[in-house]
């Protein structure tokens, strides 16, 4: 996907929806204008509420609506810019992918390594919490893990202290890796970047 643009987008905007989205490439596009389904998740400090999905939301994380939404950091995401949003670009964190039919491919989307994420910018964003910031690699969207019938996604936007539910990059063989994000520019924004993981740099 490259060189778009997207304004005045209702829910996340470029947007990868599973968590087993690989080896893409979102390159010099640019996101404005972006508002949350719902109303959007203010958040007075790390922790936040969960929320459920229902017949007007499908996917609770829309009350987080970002420019970019990358839900696999195994992608190539360079040189694209977001105004505005909840965030400007979302890493979030899915512990299986969201959609019914691979929930149990074996896929781990929170700690796939990063590819390359480098040379994007934000500004005018985070607004409406204190903590995360407008880039933010946070946030959890999940099945509960005890009801392996569940049909109804969960989102919590803050930090979350289970390990299920914590980023933890790894490499294919196992051993851990970085999540990694570089040449990045954030300006007139709450706070700059954040993220809940073992690893980020």
């Amino acid at each position: 996907i490259e060189r778009n643009v997207a304004f005045d987008i209702i829910g996340h905007a470029y947007y990868l929806e599973s968590g087993v989205e690989e080896e893409n490439f979102l390159m010099y596009n640019f996101a404005s204008f972006v508002h949350a389904i719902g109303g959007p998740a203010v958040m007075q400090n790390q922790f936040a509420q969960a929320w459920e999905a229902y017949e007007d939301l499908k996917v609770p994380a829309d009350r987080t609506a970002s420019g970019f939404y990358i839900s696999n950091v195994y992608n190539t995401v360079i040189g694209n810019a977001a105004s505005g949003g909840w965030a400007g670009m979302q890493l979030p964190v899915f512990p299986q992918p969201i959609d019914p039919t691979l929930r149990f491919n074996g896929v781990v989307p929170k700690d796939r390594p990063t590819l390359l994420i480098s040379g994007n910018s934000v500004h005018s964003s985070g607004f409406f919490s204190q903590n995360s910031g407008a880039v933010y690699a946070g946030g959890s969207l999940y099945w509960e893990e005890n009801d392996e019938a569940s049909t109804t996604l969960k989102y919590n936007a803050g930090r979350v202290g289970s390990i299920r539910l914590t980023r933890s990059s790894k490499n294919d063989d196992g051993s851990d890796a970085w999540l990694q994000i570089t040449n990045t520019t954030v300006w007139l924004c709450n706070v700059g970047s954040t993220g809940w993981g073992r690893r980020s740099e």
